[in-house]
């Protein structure tokens, strides 16, 4: 349970008495992910999403298709607000990240 707390960054006054009930999962759990998620998403260029190919990426991202792909780490005041409302450690893995894209190399 305290590890809960720290991967969730929840206050020492709020506990979590059963971790494996569906309401803590969904209503604690997957909320903090989401919105953590959310957050990286709207500040960093490069973040892997659910775009189930590459030109969904790139048209999602508006990636410039070029040798200089660089991320842009330089951040604004409302950015720096934004970024300190990240909760914990805890974010969503993308599980349908470029799985229509045909990934093997071409023989010849």
């Amino acid at each position: 349970i305290n590890s809960w707390k720290l991967i969730l960054n929840l206050p020492s006054t709020e506990s979590i008495i059963d971790p494996i009930i569906d309401s803590v999962y969904w209503d604690i759990w997957k909320f903090v992910s989401g919105k953590n998620t959310n957050i990286y998403t709207d500040l960093f260029d490069g973040i892997p999403e659910n775009s189930s190919t590459l030109d969904d990426l790139k048209s999602n991202r508006e990636i410039k298709d070029d040798d200089n792909d660089t991320f842009n780490i330089s951040l604004d005041d409302n950015q720096k607000q934004k970024l300190n409302e990240i909760k914990g450690y805890l974010t969503d893995f993308p599980l349908h990240f470029l799985e229509d894209e045909v990934n093997h190399p071409q023989a010849g």
